[in-house]
């Protein structure tokens, strides 16, 4: 699991961000202050860090070239994150060396765009994806189960289940209970690929694509992910 370190005085926007890369697969640590800053970067060996240019005793391109500069943090992709957003602050980032400059309020999609561009991945992934479970009714031919998905994106899904049938390439119908009130989302996917079982686990890990969704459909799933990814509806910090 890749580790993100944050250095922001507030505990508003550290509980949004953090809340929001956890449920993306990302290890969090948080400090209030550069020097603590540095205490927990030693620490966790992080894969980037994600810094506020105001805090305390510590002013806009200073921080970043303090960052850049300490060996310390040096080869790690420092993001700075600021309410100042005019082009002379962001001429400043880059000439101190950091990676990205980002600009308050943030959304998930700022956050997700990010780290695609700012971490290594085998495949850049354009779509969210969580760590999320959600009730799930998965039909293929006459047989139906119930189960919850371990990770979720406008894509496809990743869920657990013990049918010996199942292959790749398998056709399915998903119902997605995306909320107890409203009614599920129905879609259509395939099988592309299979993982398990396990010396202790019998079900296997099942992705699944899905396939011919509507406008309609992916933007009521955009929605709720982004809406899970923050924790709430509409949230920007």
């Amino acid at each position: 699991m890749k580790k993100i370190v944050m250095i922001d005085p507030s505990e508003t926007f550290i509980k949004f961000v953090s809340r929001t890369l956890t449920r993306m697969g990302y290890e969090v640590f948080h400090a209030c202050d550069l020097e603590s800053g540095f205490y927990v970067i030693e620490e966790t060996k992080p894969s980037l860090v994600l810094a506020e240019t105001n805090v305390p005793n510590c002013k806009g391109a200073e921080l970043c070239e303090i960052l850049c500069s300490d060996p310390r943090t040096s080869t790690i992709p420092i993001v700075i994150v600021t309410t100042d957003g005019n082009e002379q602050s962001l001429e400043q980032a880059k000439k101190a060396g950091c990676s990205d400059y980002l600009t308050k309020p943030l959304t998930v999609s700022d956050i997700h765009l990010m780290l695609q561009r700012n971490l290594p991945f085998v495949v850049k992934r354009q779509m969210l994806r969580l760590d999320i479970e959600v009730d799930t009714i998965i039909r293929i031919k006459d047989q139906t189960f119930e189960t919850r998905t371990k990770t979720l994106s406008e894509g496809g899904l990743l869920v657990q289940i013990d049918h010996p049938a199942m292959h790749t390439g398998s056709q399915v119908e998903i119902s997605l209970l995306l909320s107890p009130s409203a009614t599920p989302l129905e879609l259509t996917g395939e099988v592309i690929y299979l993982l398990g079982p396990t010396a202790t686990c019998s079900a296997r890990d099942v992705g699944i694509k899905f396939s011919d969704i509507s406008k309609k459909s992916s933007e009521r799933l955009r929605n709720f992910i982004e809406q899970a990814a923050s924790g709430e509806a509409g949230s920007t910090l």
